[in-house]
């Protein structure tokens, strides 16, 4: 596995990836399902915020979509994480995250943060397996009836 800037070309298949989470199917409910998907992706492909993770014959098997500045305008921040449906479980978002984590290690970073939602335990116990502890639980947040978690990662 290796690790290439996404691009707004990527798009689609960035796209493909993110249509088949439960982050697509519970957030785009009663909404334009495209429309949640360019608002999700586009900005981090075009602002070269988007990690991709491509197997040797060149398929990209998941994606990691961040910013540096993101938490606080000044702290990095995990936005999107996804992995091809037909590869979950197979280490390529742990993998993902470790890419991350350690650019974040390499730009002097202190700590890191992600949140993740009240329906998908099993990213909650990737990320505290890999060092994500909670910080606070926001009630109803982005969508009446689902709760975030954030978490935060200590670097330093």
């Amino acid at each position: 596995m290796r690790f290439i800037p996404g691009k707004i070309e990527d798009y689609d298949v960035c796209a493909d990836i993110y249509r088949n989470t439960m982050l697509m199917e519970r957030y785009s409910e009663g909404e334009d399902r495209e429309e949640v998907l360019k608002d999700a992706l586009i900005k981090y492909l075009v602002e070269d915020k988007t990690i991709l993770a491509v197997d040797d014959s060149g398929r990209v098997a998941g994606f990691l979509m961040y910013s540096y500045k993101g938490m606080y305008g000044s702290l990095p921040y995990i936005a999107e994480l996804g992995v091809d449906e037909a590869l979950r479980g197979k280490g390529i978002g742990t993998a993902l995250l470790r890419e991350f984590i350690r650019r974040c290690v390499e730009k002097d970073a202190p700590v890191c943060f992600i949140s993740v939602s009240s329906f998908n335990p099993g990213a909650k116990a990737l990320y505290e397996k890999e060092g994500f502890r909670e910080l606070t639980v926001i009630k109803d947040f982005l969508k009446e009836g689902i709760d975030e978690c954030l978490m935060m990662k200590r670097l330093k």
